[in-house]
């Protein structure tokens, strides 16, 4: 055992251990930044008004991905673009207000993004979300490099089945969520639009504003799951050591078989062949 642990197998093992509980850390460190982040800088609240009342009160931070059709070094390929759109002080917030339909359009960067979400209101189920289109700019090169815009500029996704339904009078509330969008000029092209902190609260009435605080919540099936709590970045670390040393264990418990296993055959076929003099 003792020339094993000096043996050239044992530093590999030690090395493999090493980077395995490193990029274990960094890869948490980096996600849980990216979290906070994510969480402090870009939820926005939006309000739709109709003469002077509002209608519709939305709060959530999106983020997308998106497939779309690239060129580079006259090869074809398919890119992926995935970014966090800025919070609602840099959006402009737009919409209409009606009995049975509502709408929420937010627009970012001159422009080049726009959200539009459709509210659909039935008084025997209640209301849900009929519709969820989502614009873009091809030519934003910072996150679509290498783009072709042989069929448009602009490109245009969209989601028009029933989402985010809630009965009449309530607000629905996600912590998490996403939807497919597919492209309306190529259906192969396909895009998720992920939904944070979500919270939809549309055919807003004068009796809801008056006592926000006693709406009714519908809940996403996600938060209505068990929960074990929230795991910290020290918690993920030691996890993450400890399937690590479980691993070395088991390299190391092979290695060692297989150096017994040598032994024992080099054994056996001595024996048998001294067994010949016999």
């Amino acid at each position: 055992m003792g020339k094993f642990l000096n043996s050239k197998s044992y530093r590999f093992c030690i090395g493999v251990l090493r980077t395995i509980v490193i990029t274990s850390v960094l890869s948490v460190r980096e996600s849980c930044q990216q979290s906070d982040t994510a969480s402090s800088t870009s939820l926005g609240s939006y309000n739709v008004s109709e003469d002077n009342s509002v209608c519709l009160q939305a709060q959530f931070s999106l983020s997308f991905a998106a497939e779309y059709s690239a060129l580079k070094n006259s090869k074809d390929f398919l890119g992926t673009a995935k970014a966090q759109l800025p919070a609602a002080d840099q959006s402009d917030v737009w919409g209409s207000c009606g009995d049975s339909n509502n709408d929420l359009n937010l627009s970012w960067d001159d422009g080049s993004y726009e959200l539009t979400i459709s509210f659909k209101q039935s008084s025997v189920s209640g209301w849900y979300v009929n519709s969820v289109l989502f614009k873009y700019d091809l030519r934003d090169s910072s996150v679509f490099p290498y783009a072709t815009t042989s069929t448009g500029r602009f490109q245009t996704s969209e989601n028009t089945e029933p989402n985010f339904s809630s009965p009449p009078g309530s607000m629905y509330s996600c912590s998490s969520t996403s939807l497919l969008l597919r492209n309306t000029n190529d259906q192969s092209y396909v895009m998720a639009l992920k939904f944070d902190n979500l919270q939809l609260l549309p055919f807003y009435s004068v009796d809801m504003m008056s006592n926000v605080s006693s709406v009714p919540v519908t809940q996403c099936i996600q938060d209505e799951l068990p929960s074990f709590g929230t795991v910290n970045a020290t918690v993920a670390v030691s996890v993450a050591a400890v399937c690590s040393i479980v691993a070395l264990v088991g390299i190391v418990a092979f290695l060692v078989y297989t150096r017994v296993k040598r032994h024992l055959t080099g054994y056996d076929n001595f024996a048998s062949n001294q067994s010949d003099f016999l």
